[in-house]
């Protein structure tokens, strides 16, 4: 604390970050208890239908796993026994993000007669039951939580006789989410996973790994788009960003190896002249273009992951049809380091640009912000893909075929086939040698006279 006349002031000493360590993320290098997650208070319900327990299960959306497995819950939970409620028909509902995933009941089972009531002698009702759900890999996007809730039914007591209301339920805080089978490796670019958890800035809590590029002198619509993104970000991890660079357009070089996010309209962002260069989409003046796919794009598509020539054309339709409200937000490969990222959010004016970072708050626009161009034109967000791809992560040796054929099955009938016709030729030459060989030892060798 200050006090006194003078007080000596030290320079801070802050501690590096480690990728994926951010405080509000749910930890992939151990089981997690929901105890942990959530105070244990959060974890009761009152009531017959109480409300919904959440947890957050916030992450890095750059997952990948073994045959899309998903992660175990192992959950242990209360409940009246009865005779307030029906047990056979009171359950425990599972989901994720309001996707259900499914249901616990809160009975213990019943065994066969005799088996049913030597349990019940020896043991008695638990009062603590316990179940198991698998959460998808797919339905972790970022900002998701897992909810439970209690079904409770009430049990038939007759007419006159009356129906307890102040009931609990609870999940035992001792309850674990286990995400440690998580492979990090995302195909990039990816608006979504920028639009939901600020990936791939956010992979360091403090943004030391990301490095901002504003005009040289950013007006005030652009130093607010700029504080308020910034400020979203470290609300997704839980820490301020006190590793974030600020770089002008002159200075690129000396960020090379960060991933870059460009605030600036189209006449104020000279940086995107030198980060698009590279891409199909161009700075022309003060409007973006897009050129046109080659007749080979379809191709490229099918075996580098690129987009298909509709895809181009239709972002191609979308840019040149803007006009002067037109807000984007683009997302490619840096030129000046391989595998790093650039996300651009400009526009046509300030206003422009302001409103499509606007969309970004929105719940329900910014589900709508995918792919890698997002254009905002009055209407709702639109998404297309017209930019190449790229990978960020590593992955061990044997999960790339699975990386490969994994959303493609025209590449595995290709395999197929390509494996056909490499075990027929090699038949083929062997019954030709054979049947050259048969004929050899028919024919009889004439004698020299």
């Amino acid at each position: 604390a200050l006090a006194g006349e003078v007080a000596r002031v030290v320079q801070p000493s802050i501690v590096p970050r480690q990728p994926y360590d951010a405080p509000r993320w749910v930890a992939t290098d151990r089981v997690m208890t929901l105890g942990s997650l959530v105070e244990r208070a959060d974890l009761q319900g009152a009531g017959y239908a109480p409300a919904p327990i959440r947890i957050p299960l916030r992450t890095s959306p750059d997952i990948l796993t073994f045959r899309n497995r998903g992660f175990p819950v192992d959950l242990r939970f209360r409940a009246p026994p009865g005779p307030v409620i029906d047990i056979g028909a009171s359950r425990l509902d599972v989901s994720v993000s309001e996707t259900y995933i499914r249901s616990l009941p809160l009975g213990a089972g019943e065994l066969w007669g005799p088996f049913d009531y030597l349990r019940r002698a020896v043991f008695g009702d638990a009062e603590i039951r316990s179940g198991s759900a698998t959460v998808p890999s797919y339905l972790l996007l970022g900002r998701d939580e897992l909810q439970l809730r209690f079904d409770l039914r009430p049990l038939a007591r007759g007419e006159c006789v009356a129906t307890p209301g102040d009931l609990r339920a609870s999940v035992e805080p001792d309850s674990t989410i286990d995400l440690r089978r998580i492979h990090r490796h995302a195909r990039m670019p990816n608006l979504g996973f920028f639009a939901s958890a600020g990936f791939p800035f956010t992979k360091y809590a403090d943004l030391s790994g990301t490095a901002a590029v504003l005009p040289e002198r950013p007006s005030p619509t652009e130093m607010q788009v700029f504080l308020d993104l910034i400020g979203q970000l470290s609300v997704l991890v839980g820490l301020p960003a006190t590793g974030l660079q600020v770089v002008h357009a002159n200075a690129l070089p000396s960020v090379a190896q960060r991933d870059l996010l460009v605030i600036g309209s189209l006449g104020r962002a000279p940086a995107l002249n030198t980060l698009l260069k590279e891409t199909p989409v161009k700075l022309e003046g003060e409007r973006l273009v897009l050129a046109l796919p080659d007749a080979f794009q379809d191709v490229r598509a099918l075996f580098l992951d690129a987009p298909g020539r509709g895809d181009r054309n239709r972002a191609a339709a979308a840019l040149s049809d803007g006009g002067e409200g037109l807000g984007a937000i683009i997302g490619a490969e840096s030129p000046l380091a391989s595998g790093k990222s650039i996300v651009a959010i400009t526009g046509a004016t300030q206003a422009a640009m302001a409103a499509m970072a606007q969309a970004m708050r929105d719940p329900v626009q910014s589900r709508r912000i995918q792919g890698d161009v997002a254009i905002l034109a009055g209407g709702p967000v639109a998404a297309y893909s017209a930019m190449p791809r790229y990978d960020v992560g590593e992955l061990p040796w044997w999960l790339l075929p699975q990386l490969w054929l994994g959303n493609h099955p025209e590449r595995a009938l290709l395999l197929l086939l390509g494996a056909a016709l490499m075990m027929g030729g090699s038949f083929y030459w062997m019954l030709r040698r054979r049947a050259i060989n048969r004929l050899r030892a028919r024919t009889p060798v004439e004698k020299a006279h």
